[in-house]
């Protein structure tokens, strides 16, 4: 296999890593076989490249939903707290979605 497609493989596994809840599904939406992907998994290079891919996911959510809870108290004026409650009930559920998912994929590889 050439760089070039390593690379791609590389994207298509970590994007599915990222979205699907076993290394089993995620090598099926990636085209690739589950050993591939738990062979690809303990690769280092690819360890950091889904790490990366991994903050940069959360790091985008907590963004988004931190530009959606000040919007919302904007609307709200600052009445009550339920804005604020309302955000950390958000950001709590993208956390654990993120992490349940990449806590998963690395049960189904055998890694903790």
């Amino acid at each position: 296999m050439t760089q070039q497609g390593k690379t791609r493989l590389d994207e298509r596994l970590i994007a599915a890593l990222l979205s699907k809840p076993t290394v089993s599904a995620a090598a099926r939406a990636a085209g690739v076989s589950p050993r591939t992907a738990q062979r690809r998994m303990r690769d280092a290079e690819f360890e950091e490249k889904f790490r990366d891919a991994k903050v940069r996911l959360v790091s985008e959510t907590t963004s988004r939903l931190t530009a959606n809870a000040v919007g919302q108290a904007k609307r709200c004026g600052g009445r009550g707290n339920g804005a604020q409650e309302d955000f950390r009930q958000q950001k709590g559920d993208a956390r654990r979605a993120c992490c349940s998912g990449h806590r998963n994929a690395s049960l189904d590889a055998g890694v903790l």
